[in-house]
Formats: structure tokens, sequence, C-alpha cells
């Protein structure tokens, strides 16, 4: 098997097992100097990327099925990127090693690269759900997000303005923490890293417009 990595057509899934290696390595680097570098992957990308899960009054769509279905949105993106990577290099090199010892030849890398990603998105959601299984439960609760609104939270990501939201934490009446995001309830308000606020309603998923606590009576525990 080692003597097809080096040779066309199987330089996809090697540059996939190194970038996977790489990503593993930030990944155990920042959750060990507890830098979050996941949330703030997480909070660069689109909602349907981050949030896929469906809530109590959202109709699902396809691409929150699909999504979903890969259990984004209960796993950091950064691990669910580590297994598809991994098993997208390894489906791909053992499919090329297969096809060098019955043929003595390799598929041509734009042909190998697509059957590869489909025969890994099953490895990716397996391997996925049994991190779902491992995580703490610590950030996950059976409360609805619309029943946040009128919750106080911290921001804890970022300075949150009308068109870029900023992480976010608050703890719910049962002391478990959920991570959300929040924009300002004026337009041209900021509100910044650290600051606690008040959230005033629900915009979509875990997107919530807030203003700034106006009494410092108001803040809930975290």
């Amino acid at each position: 098997m080692l003597e097809v990595i080096g040779q066309p057509g199987c330089e996809p899934f090697v540059v996939a097992i190194v970038l996977m290696l790489a990503l593993l390595m930030i990944e155990v680097l920042s959750a060990a100097l507890g830098l979050g570098v996941s949330d703030a992957v997480e909070h660069l990308l689109p909602d349907a990327l981050v949030d896929p899960a469906v809530e109590a009054d959202v109709a699902p769509n396809n691409l929150g099925r699909a999504l979903g279905w890969l259990h984004i949105g209960k796993v950091p993106l950064l691990m669910i990127l580590v297994c598809f990577l991994t098993s997208f290099g390894l489906v791909g090199w053992v499919g090329q090693s297969l096809m060098y010892g019955i043929s003595g030849h390799l598929l041509p890398a734009g042909l190998a690269s697509p059957l590869a990603f489909l025969a890994s998105l099953p490895p990716t959601r397996w391997a996925a759900g049994i991190l779902v299984r491992l995580m703490p439960k610590d950030e996950t609760s059976a409360v609805s997000l619309a029943g946040f609104v009128g919750a106080t939270a911290r921001v804890s990501l970022g300075d949150a303005t009308i068109d870029r939201p900023a992480g976010a934490v608050l703890s719910d009446r049962h002391g478990q923490r959920h991570n959300i995001r929040v924009i300002p309830d004026v337009p041209g308000d900021t509100l910044s890293q650290d600051e606690h606020v008040l959230l005033v309603a629900q915009v979509k998923g875990a997107l919530f417009r807030a203003i700034p606590v106006p009494n410092s009576a108001l803040i809930d525990k975290e």
C-alpha cells in the first residue's frame, strides 16, 4: 500500500491526511490552552454550517437535514472536518491501493476523488456519532431556545454589530451552559466582548437580539 502514496492519482488523499494531522494538532492545542479556536471558526461561518439542528418551531430544509445527518451542530466543526479528512484520505488511499494491486494502475485523481468523497461520508457520520456520545453534555439542554428571551448572557467572542454577530454564553435555569450568538437590538449600537446583555428577541436558531443589561441585579449566574 505504501508504494502508491507518491504516485499521481494519490495526491488528494495524501494532502487530506496531512491537513487532518495539522487540524488535529490545532484542535488539541487550542483545547489545552483554552483558546477556543473551534468557536472562533464557527462564528465566522454561515448559520447553516454551524447550527443546522432544527429547533422546535423551525421547519428543516434539505441542507439542514444533510448537515444534521453528519452531526454538524452537535460536534465542533473542526472535529467533523478531522473525521472527514481522515475518512477521505484513508478511503482514497485504500481504494487506489486495491486498484493498483488489481490492474497495476491508479485511477486519475479527478475520478478517484469524487468516488472517495461519497464513500467517506458514512464513516465520517459514524466517527462523529462516537464523538457526540463522548463529548460532555454540559452545553446541551432540552430547553427551547425561544425560552432564552428575557435571560442575560455574556458576550464571549468579539464585538457584536447589527451585521456581524458575536458569540455569547448563558446558563439556563438548570445551570447548563449554552453557546449562542447576539446582535444589538438597535442598529448602530455595539455589544462589546465581556459585556453582559439582555436577550430581547430571537432572530432565528441560536441568534438573538440583545441590549446592554440595564441593571446589574438582572445578571444571571453563569
